[in-house]
């Protein structure tokens, strides 16, 4: 299993239509490690399974594929719990603990995106993600910190 889990390297952004974006050479390695990084910025006291979720929660897109955001059919989303199931790395997560993934899987995308194509911030659809962001941070409690990350700062 050690052997999926390390090589489930799939490139981000594969399928998007900036180059910068799809050249970046990011992926899903890349930004698990990331999105637990942010998890623990913002939520110190991260259960142990949440901060595991945040760290294999792509794992499974070697077979199913970096699907973009919201265009995940109910059979990938079956098919990726299966996967996940089979590798041992599927971890249940409270309402609570699914919002913190949530909202570090995407502030990854929205900062990965501000940071390899910054002109794209401009544009509706990434103005909408990034609102969402804020949103999910309002409701965690979390808004000052995450506005500051987006504004490229770190304490």
């Amino acid at each position: 299993m050690i052997r999926e889990i390390w090589l489930s390297q799939v490139n981000r952004w594969h399928s998007n239509t900036t180059p910068a974006l799809r050249s970046s050479g990011d992926n899903t390695q890349s930004h698990q490690c990331r999105v637990a990084q942010l998890l623990d910025l913002l939520n110190p006291d991260a259960s142990k399974d949440l901060l595991r979720a945040a760290l294999y929660h792509d794992n499974a897109e070697d077979v199913i594929g970096d699907v973009p955001r919201g265009k995940k059919t109910p059979q990938q989303e079956f098919r990726e719990q299966e996967i996940m199931e089979i590798r041992g790395i599927s971890i249940d997560l409270s309402v609570r603990e699914q919002m913190w993934l949530n909202l570090c899987d995407s502030l990854d995308a929205v900062l990965w995106a501000g940071l390899n194509a910054p002109w794209l911030m401009d544009r509706q659809d990434w103005v909408e993600h990034t609102q969402d962001v804020i949103r999910m941070a309002e409701h965690l409690g979390v808004r000052a910190e995450v506005l500051k990350l987006l504004d490229g700062g770190v304490e």
